[in-house]
């Protein structure tokens, strides 16, 4: 089954151009398909290995794609390596203007920063502050701002992994091993479920040609997590990493795996296929099966967020901050997060950010979002009054998880929450009725007089005016986001 992945067209070796000299005058896209070529331009950044397939195949998109807007904005070129400041200059005003995300400009800079070192341009490109005017659009932001796993967007894990797996068997187990490890796409194709054998709790190790490390090695890094499943094949940059076989569970699934691969030296991707063919056809069945944004608003990597937060709050004992915990990475919470880092293949704990969220992140966009949420009230706000009026009651503050910025942007059924003064015992059916009419959404109001002292305490922090008794309404700025003031009586004096 070697075969399986030497067929997933790998580059195969082109001869050297030696640099940018031999290169001529002509047709710039044959240039820039000599370079792309070279020996030495097919590694990393780094160098100290070769770079993905996927690396590469996006490092050509991006050059011919910028040199194809080069030649629309009107500049010409004897040779690709007459490549000057002012063509970078004129490409990053082009994406800005386009409102390209930050990351897009930043990765394409990067991007013709290595051609230009491979043009012998070392430090014609500098950073990418140099040619974006406002800096708040280079700023690139690695904390996730939503919860992308499975169960953060309402899909039952454990239903739809069965609902695939009576499908296709091999999909469900690949999908399975990915909820239990937290595994990349091609990392579920590419697992090994015999690199390790666990036998009445005597871990055999059996060494693949492919695994880049010595045995020695492997034992070593198994007795320092216990019993592990080695992985290499399919990780990102060819990273290798032990999967940790610590609960009942884990070895379970690897006995599942075990008996559908059967062939000791086998992949659990089906067999007799190239890695891109089977990549393709796990692709489509995430698609039949709604694991898409556009259709259940999850998708294959879901799977390794939904491990991730799982984890971090299984091993810290505290939510994660996209779920709406408020812990920062200190002590016991950031060992947490190195171990949930190293599960899945990172050496930087700062990395978890992009998985839970970061506390500093999270309360940012919680503003941001309950700002929205005023600014949605704003053209209801004279009916919102008139109601109030009529049905006797004070004022009207938000509450609840809109007032505190934690509904999502596709939570669009969540209610509004709303608390009112008056008399213990007045009724609140009529008002939230014609505020439901109004405002299309269910609707909760609470009498602030009703409530016990520790609930009090909680909305109060987090309340936000809408409407008050003197008649005034918020203003929908940053100042409206605070501590509510003092409520105001039918006499207009605080209470």
């Amino acid at each position: 089954m070697t075969e399986f992945f030497d067929k997933g067209g790998k580059a195969a070796d082109a001869p050297r151009h030696g640099g940018h000299a031999s290169i001529r005058p002509g047709n710039w896209k044959k240039q820039l398909a000599d370079i792309l070529k070279q020996r030495e331009n097919l590694r990393t950044v780094r160098g100290d290995r070769r770079a993905a397939d996927k690396t590469r195949e996006a490092r050509g998109h991006i050059l011919y794609q910028g040199f194809r807007e080069l030649r629309i904005l009107g500049y010409r070129f004897d040779t690709i390596t007459s490549f000057r400041q002012k063509h970078m200059q004129a490409l990053v005003d082009k994406w800005v203007d386009e409102r390209k995300a930050a990351s897009t400009i930043q990765n394409r800079i990067t991007t013709f920063r290595i051609f230009c070192n491979w043009i012998g341009k070392q430090g014609l490109i500098g950073p990418t502050a140099q040619y974006v005017k406002d800096p708040k659009r280079a700023k690139r932001t690695l904390s996730a701002q939503t919860d992308k796993s499975w169960s953060g967007n309402g899909v039952d894990v454990d239903d739809k992994l069965a609902e695939i797996r009576r499908a296709d068997e091999r999909a469900g187990l690949m999908l399975l091993a990915g909820r239990t490890w937290g595994l990349r796409r091609l990392e579920m194709v590419c697992i090994r479920p015999y690199a390790t054998v666990v036998v009445g709790g005597t871990t055999k190790i059996v060494a693949f040609s492919d695994l880049k490390v010595s045995r020695e090695e492997l034992k070593t890094a198994i007795a320092a997590s216990g019993s592990g499943l080695p992985i290499k094949k399919g990780t990102k940059g060819g990273r290798y990493r032990v999967l940790p076989l610590d609960t009942p569970e884990k070895l379970d699934v690897l006995r599942q795996l075990q008996a559908a691969v059967q062939d000791h030296d086998g992949f659990l991707g089906w067999p007799g296929e190239s890695l891109k063919t089977n990549v393709r056809r796990l692709d489509y069945i995430a698609q039949k099966f709604g694991l898409t944004k556009a259709k259940l608003g999850v998708t294959l990597h879901g799977l390794r967020h939904e491990v991730a937060n799982n984890e971090f709050e299984h091993l810290s004992g505290v939510q994660s901050a996209i779920r709406g915990g408020n812990s920062p990475l200190r002590g016991e919470t950031r060992v947490a997060a190195q171990l949930v880092a190293q599960l899945l293949g990172h050496s930087r704990v700062s990395i978890i950010s992009a998985y839970c969220g970061s506390v500093v992140n999270m309360g940012e966009i919680q503003k941001n979002r309950a700002i929205a949420e005023l600014d949605s009230l704003q053209p209801h706000l004279d009916a919102i009054r008139g109601a109030i009026e009529r049905h006797r009651f004070i004022s009207l503050y938000l509450v609840g998880a809109r007032a505190m910025g934690r509904r999502r942007p596709q939570d669009a059924a969540v209610p509004y929450e709303f608390m009112t003064f008056g008399e213990t015992g007045q009724p609140t059916y009529a008002l939230r009725a014609e505020l439901e009419a109004l405002l299309s959404t269910p609707v909760y109001i609470r009498i602030m007089s009703e409530e016990g002292d520790e609930t009090s305490a909680t909305y109060l922090s987090n309340m936000l005016r809408v409407v008050d008794g003197a008649g005034r309404s918020f203003e929908s700025d940053e100042h409206a986001i605070a501590a509510a003031p003092a409520p105001i009586d039918s006499r207009g004096s605080r209470r």
